[in-house]
């Protein structure tokens, strides 16, 4: 099973496109291209629009990921963990909030 963690609003990239052009991080992940195509395919449908939108990046058509947290796993066994983008904050002491 392959398993991707991203960030909320984070964008989802297939494997085969050229990584030179970003940095992979928390807020951006590389994807099975078959996992990839099922969600493009699948965001236009009513029942999972809400999950991905796509978008072009430096010439490259990717998927950002809407308001959701949890887990995607799509038929050919990918899960795609989508984390909180307050997570992004982990560095950070809890009296910095309050």
């Amino acid at each position: 099973m392959n398993v991707a963690t991203v960030l909320e609003y984070g964008v989802l990239f297939s494997d085969d496109v050229d990584t030179t052009l970003f940095e992979e991080n928390d807020a951006c992940c590389v994807i099975r291209r078959t996992a990839w195509d099922w969600l493009l395919k699948e965001a236009g449908t009513d029942e999972y629009k809400f999950l991905v939108r796509p978008f072009r990046r430096h010439g490259q058509v990717c998927l950002q990921l809407k308001n959701y947290v949890g887990v995607i796993t799509t038929p050919c066994g990918c899960q795609i963990e989508v984390l909180p983008k307050i997570n992004s904050c982990k560095g950070l002491k809890i009296k910095q909030f309050l």
